[in-house]
């Protein structure tokens, strides 16, 4: 969420899209990367004593160890770093020169940005 405030009431713009009047919020939603980090997998772990007797006892049938990964494991871990995250915030009232600034966003639950316009200054 962006939180948008000035000095005097404006109309906010986010590059071509209007946005409202200070002040004013809206939602802006970007993307983080995220790093994939896969482990090492677990297998079945037996007892030889144990896997030997039903062996014995099943004629056979029983296999006392396996090569099929019970549970593979894989992590995400968030990496900092912030994609589609920037944008173009402009801000225009009658009487006062017009401000316009580069945002970026970086994980803020909400952004608060107060801007002062400054008056236009006669010729």
């Amino acid at each position: 969420m962006v939180a948008v405030n000035s000095n005097v009431p404006s109309q906010v713009w986010v590059g071509d899209r209007k946005i409202g009047t200070t002040p004013v919020e809206f939602p802006f939603n970007y993307e983080e990367e995220v790093d994939m980090q896969s482990k090492r997998q677990n297998y079945w772990q037996t007892n030889p004593a144990t896997a030997a007797a039903v062996t014995v006892l099943s004629f056979g049938a029983y296999v006392p160890f396996s090569f099929i990964a019970v549970e593979p494991t894989i992590d995400s871990q968030a990496s900092g770093k912030y994609l589609k995250n920037q944008f173009v915030l402009r801000l225009e009232a009658e009487g006062f020169e017009p401000s316009t600034n580069s945002v970026d966003c970086n994980g803020q639950e909400k952004l608060q940005i107060n801007v002062t316009l400054n008056e236009l200054r006669a010729q």
